[in-house]
């Protein structure tokens, strides 16, 4: 079972009144058991998000180059969405035939950039102290085997994908979901490196996280997002899955709507800042976007952020499979949402394919419309 440990005073300074009902989120049709859900669709219940328009025109954005890169990404049956925004306006928005505004999908792994906000969120709240804190120190029933290597897990070693446990991505979930304790089946994976030595992409180890949020906060990471992130940008997630023991996604089964996955870009784009409200740290913003690990010699990582540069511009971004994106370009103050289905029949190579067509996109479709 999750081991909640004590917290600091239950409504600090920057906590907004809770009005979702995470028990509602998560009993929807089309939640399961397993650890990746069947991925349906669902309509957001409060409309679609608003935004502020322009036409690329009035950015400076070519329209033509623009249309062009939207005609050739939405060519295929699994693309959904294409949005960008530039300047705060929202200069460009598609959906296939199959997709709308209002539509909320599976933002998969994607939703552990937003993971790593609420982490950011819990340290300025002093729910934790900072990214040096031991796992153990929140969830230490996890830890009662006597290994002193593993023991010296921190959340920094989560949120850079370096702890160190074995995991095959997109096999080993699969032996996971039959355990009763997610938590303390991934915990209990061999360590095949030292912790902090290697970057080994981990969807265990964000479901990890999500564990120590709720431990650290006294709250689960559904009510926590809610209440310090998604309140202030007028956010409402659809569906969150959550596993047996009533740990919600670690970084996937969260869904969103494209306009709302384009906000939370947004805002990190402007360091943090929505409407006035700092809602995520500055220095936070800037430390996630670090390099802190590296892959090979295009991609880097950093809390729970991709990094790599496009058309010769720094790049921060969201990736979740199937081709769930949300880019940030700082320096030209864009951002590009991009969505594919990633249900029914969706395969592996095809979402593989929508990933790279969204990243054509952002390269010569967004960043050419501006050069």
């Amino acid at each position: 079972m999750l081991v909640v440990m004590a917290v600091q005073p239950a409504a600090p300074a920057h906590a907004q009144p809770v009005t979702v009902d995470c028990e509602a989120i998560y009993d929807r049709p089309g939640h399961g058991e397993t650890f990746y859900e069947s991925n349906p669709t669902y309509v957001d219940r409060r409309g679609a998000f608003a935004w502020a328009s322009a036409s690329p025109r009035d950015v400076g954005m070519d329209e033509t180059i623009l249309n062009r890169g939207m005609d050739d990404l939405l060519s295929v049956p699994m693309a959904f969405s294409v949005l960008v925004v530039r300047d705060g306006k929202l200069v460009a928005e598609r959906y296939n035939d199959n997709s709308a505004a209002d539509h909320a999908n599976n933002v998969h792994s994607a939703s552990k950039s937003i993971l790593s906000a609420l982490v950011g969120i819990a340290i300025r709240e002093g729910y934790i102290k900072s990214v040096d804190q031991k796992v153990a120190e929140f969830l230490p029933a996890y830890f009662d085997d006597g290994n002193a290597d593993k023991a010296q897990i921190t959340i920094a070693h989560l949120l850079t994908m370096s702890a160190g446990l074995a995991w095959r991505e997109d096999l080993t979930e699969f032996a996971i979901q039959t355990e009763e304790d997610w938590v303390a089946a991934i915990m209990g994976r061999a360590l095949m490196d030292t912790p902090g030595s290697a970057f080994h992409y981990s969807t265990g180890l964000t479901h990890v996280l999500s564990a120590v949020l709720s431990a650290a906060t006294g709250m689960s990471t559904c009510d926590f997002a809610h209440r310090y992130l998604f309140a202030p940008l007028d956010i409402t997630a659809e569906h969150w899955g959550r596993d047996p023991q009533g740990v919600y996604s670690g970084g996937y089964n969260l869904y969103l709507t494209p306009r709302e996955m384009a906000a939370f870009g947004q805002l990190y784009l402007q360091g943090g800042l929505w409407k006035g409200e700092q809602v995520v740290l500055s220095g936070w913003v800037a430390e996630s976007w670090q390099p802190h690990q590296t892959e090979d010699e295009d991609y880097s990582y950093g809390y729970l952020w991709w990094l790599r540069a496009f058309g010769g511009h720094q790049v921060a971004f969201a990736w979740g499979w199937g081709g769930q994106m949300i880019f940030v370009v700082r320096d030209l103050d864009i951002v590009v949402v991009v969505t594919s289905d990633s249900g029914g029949d969706a395969s592996a190579l095809e979402g593989r394919n929508s990933a790279r067509r969204a990243m054509a996109f952002l390269r010569d479709g967004v960043i050419a419309a501006v050069e």
